[in-house]
């Protein structure tokens, strides 16, 4: 039966990448660029590297440039997601290196840096993809206001915003300028009780604007409200006491995810590790946040002896490994997905959707 290239794009469209993996190993006809990109795209969704690893190896040696710049920035976007940093490293710089007039693989590097917390390096590299005469250039200015935002720059990230709407309506585009604009506000607003709390490290600090303090973490500890997170992570909370209301009001996790995703991990994991020192259920969320926070930085390792962590302060509860199972998937790590997922299927209250990870 003759395979259709129709079935195989509606396929992907649809995200049906199975479908689409099924079709493109029964095709015998010509095969473009778009198709082996694609295919190897669905293998990567499906989180079969292998095969994935090998279309874009194929293409980097194929004679086209293009090919080749595509087939390295992919590799490397692959190896990222996969928590290979090094060589995800390795590639994006190849690719730059190979066309250094195109935005995307400065974009891509950029991208990476700035999540491993190196905004300064970030910044650099998101400037040079401005300077490029083709590619995402609008996307490149939006980049450098995101870790300029990191920097707490927020005058700077506005500047950059309008930039980028320049050359593009994009929304999310105008979601940074909201949020950083309200950044500026927010720190004029409260200037003088940040100033206040500052004050604490000489154990002068006002107990009353340390609580107006935990109050705005907690009225701020949202996904569109990073900017004012930013602001209020200047004050060290080192020296600051706990709230007398509720011992972890001061540390809301929103707020904490708010910094790591902004560029902030450093300051998300100190105050996670005051967490872990809690009490058990202070210890179970803050385990778990860490291995969240690693997750997010591609540190698997980190965030499988975070979440055993957190599975050892209570071993009635599989939260912890339902997470690390799916942990497990996205990464690649098929083998002990099933390994955790079947862990997690032994406790009692284990949370049933995690079945159809075996």
């Amino acid at each position: 039966m003759e395979v259709s290239l129709d079935k195989f794009y509606e396929a992907i469209e649809r995200e049906n990448y199975a479908t689409a993996v099924s079709i493109a190993l029964s095709y015998d006809g010509p095969k473009t660029f778009k198709f082996w990109y694609l295919q190897a795209s669905a293998f990567t969704e499906l989180r079969r590297f292998e095969p994935s690893e090998d279309i874009y190896k194929a293409l980097c040696t194929a004679e086209r440039d293009g090919y080749r710049y595509w087939g390295l920035l992919s590799i490397g976007a692959m190896s990222r997601e996969m928590g290979r940093y090094q060589k995800a490293l390795k590639h994006f710089k190849e690719a730059i290196k190979l066309d250094p007039n195109e935005a995307t693989g400065w974009v891509f590097l950029g991208s990476m840096q700035a999540r491993f917390g190196y905004v300064l390096e970030a910044e650099r590299t998101h400037r040079a993809a401005t300077e490029c005469s083709s590619g995402c250039i609008d996307e490149a200015w939006q980049n450098v206001a995101l870790v300029l935002r990191a920097q707490k720059r927020f005058e700077d990230a506005r500047e950059c915003c309008l930039r980028s709407l320049d050359l593009c309506e994009e929304e999310k585009t105008k979601e940074i300028l909201n949020d950083v604009q309200q950044a500026i506000d927010f720190r004029v607003e409260h200037a003088s009780l940040l100033k206040k709390i500052a004050d604490a490290g000489s154990g002068q600090a006002d107990p009353s604007a340390i609580a107006t303090w935990h109050k705005l973490i907690r009225s701020t500890a949202r996904e569109d409200q990073i900017g004012k997170s930013l602001v209020l992570s200047e004050v060290d909370i080192r020296h600051l006491p706990a709230n007398s209301d509720d011992d972890d009001f001061w540390l809301d996790l929103e707020y904490v995810e708010n910094l790591w995703s902004a560029g902030g991990s450093t300051q998300a994991e100190s105050y996670i590790r005051r967490l872990c020192t809690g009490n058990e259920e202070d210890r179970w969320y803050g385990w778990r946040r860490a291995g969240r926070m690693n997750i997010y930085l591609h540190q698997f390792d980190k965030a499988e002896v975070s979440f055993l962590a957190a599975f050892n302060e209570d071993h009635e509860d599989s939260t912890p490994l339902e997470e690390l199972a799916e942990m497990c998937v996205d990464s690649g790590q098929l083998e002990k997905a099933e390994q955790y997922c079947l862990q997690a299927l032994s406790i009692p209250e284990h949370s049933l959707q995690y079945n159809a990870y075996l």
